[in-house]
C-alpha cells in the first residue's frame, strides 16, 4: 500500500497470470507470496473474507480457484483501484469493500507507508507517517453479514483489535489465515500468544502453525477445522 499515485512514474505492468502490478513495487514479490494461502483448500461451496486485500492478490487465487465468492476489504485509495482492475473479470463473484476492518465502526487514521512495499499501511499509529481517514466496520457485522467460509487477515498489527471477534468465530468458518505482526515487543510476548490460542480453543488445529520467536518481524499462520 502506498501514497504514491498508481501511475507515479509508469502505468501498471499486466503480469503472465493477468494482474495489474507496479513496477518497482513489492506488489510481484506479494503475488508469488500469496500462495501459501491456497493451504487453505479453497473448494467451490466457499466464500472468502479477504481483510487487508491489498490489490486482490489472494482474492483472484481463490476465485480463479473456484471459489464461489470473495469480499474483499482494501480502504487505500491507491490499492483498492487496482483490486477492482486485478477481480473486474470475476463479476459479482467479487464483492470490493473500500473500509478497514476494525474493532468498532467510524472514522479511522490509516497511517500510510510511503515506500515501495505497499502492504504496509496500518491502522496501528505510526508518528513519523502520514495518515488519512478511513472508515472502518466491525469484523462481527462483516461475519454475520458474508457467513464466510474461509477467513484471511493481513493488516499490519490491527489483527490484535479483532480478538475479541476472533474468540468466537462462527460455525461455518472452517479455515483462518493470519499474517501476524511481531515487531512491538508486546505483540511477540502477549497478543500473538493470546490470538493463537483463541484460534486453537475454537477447535482449529495447525496446517502452517506461526512462528512467534525473536527474529521474526511477522509469520503467517494458518488453521482449518
Amino acid at each position: 500500500m502506498t501514497t504514491e499515485s498508481v501511475s507515479d512514474r509508469t502505468s501498471p505492468a499486466v503480469n503472465s497470470d493477468g494482474l495489474h502490478l507496479r513496477p518497482r513495487s513489492y506488489d510481484q514479490r506479494i503475488w508469488v507470496e500469496s500462495r501459501q494461502y491456497l493451504a487453505m483448500d479453497p473448494r467451490p461451496s466457499d466464500v472468502l473474507l479477504d481483510v487487508g486485500a491489498n490489490i486482490g492478490t489472494v482474492t483472484h487465487r481463490f476465485l480463479t480457484a473456484g471459489i464461489s465468492r470473495a469480499i474483499a476489504f482494501e480502504p487505500e485509495a491507491q490499492n483498492h483501484r487496482l483490486l477492482r482492475l486485478n477481480t473486474d473479470r470475476f463479476g459479482d463473484r467479487a464483492v470490493l469493500r473500500p473500509e478497514a476492518i476494525a474493532a468498532t465502526a467510524g472514522p479511522r487514521r490509516l497511517w500510510t507507508h510511503n515506500g515501495r512495499n505497499h502492504g504496509l499501511h496500518s491502522l496501528v499509529a505510526h508518528p513519523r507517517r502520514r495518515s488519512v481517514v478511513v472508515p472502518a466496520v466491525p469484523l462481527g457485522e462483516v461475519l454475520d453479514e458474508y457467513r464466510p467460509t474461509l477467513l484471511k487477515i493481513d493488516i499490519e498489527g490491527g489483527e490484535y483489535e479483532l480478538l475479541p471477534d476472533l474468540r468466537r468465530l462462527p460455525p461455518q468458518v472452517r479455515s483462518v489465515a493470519i499474517e501476524l505482526h511481531l515487531w512491538q515487543d508486546g505483540w511477540r510476548r502477549e497478543h500473538g500468544p493470546d490470538l493463537v490460542a483463541a484460534i486453537r480453543a475454537q477447535g482449529f488445529r495447525d496446517v502452517r502453525p506461526p512462528r512467534i520467536g525473536p527474529g521474526n518481524p511477522c509469520s503467517s499462520a494458518i488453521w482449518t477445522r
